[in-house]
């Protein structure tokens, strides 16, 4: 799906609101995510807003990552509202705590159904 910048991400609506994996609002242009996610859909025009600092569907492309220890393109992040939320998918990625010699940005599957959570929220990784 194109290239991915360090550090970087796009949101994944229409609306193109959303935050990072730091609750940084991101400010990218999407119109090419967006094309590209038309090919074999229809994007989401919004998806509803935790709080003031947690929003969006955000895809994080920084590279390179591996999930269970295969590289992957990228991480899609949401929101719960709600603390210990179900994320409904069997590939919800944690931090790997013993990553692979070389491995950098390693993830595995995570030991909950959630990646975070703290007052209100949970936060979802998701591998793609």
């Amino acid at each position: 799906m194109g290239a991915t910048r360090a550090w970087g991400g796009y949101c994944l609506t229409t609306d193109n609101v959303c935050v990072n994996w730091a609750q940084v609002v991101v400010t990218s242009d999407n119109t090419t995510w967006l094309n590209e996610l038309r090919k074999v859909g229809t994007p989401l025009s919004s998806v509803p807003a935790v709080d003031s600092t947690r929003s969006g569907l955000y895809f994080d492309g920084y590279a390179p990552r591996t999930f269970n220890h295969e590289p992957i393109s990228g991480l899609v992040m949401y929101w719960l509202k709600g603390s210990n939320q179900n994320c409904g998918l069997s590939n919800v990625a944690m931090s790997d705590p013993a990553p692979l010699a070389g491995e950098a940005n390693a993830y595995i599957t995570s030991t909950n159904p959630w990646t975070g959570v703290g007052s209100g929220w949970t936060k979802c990784w998701v591998s793609v």
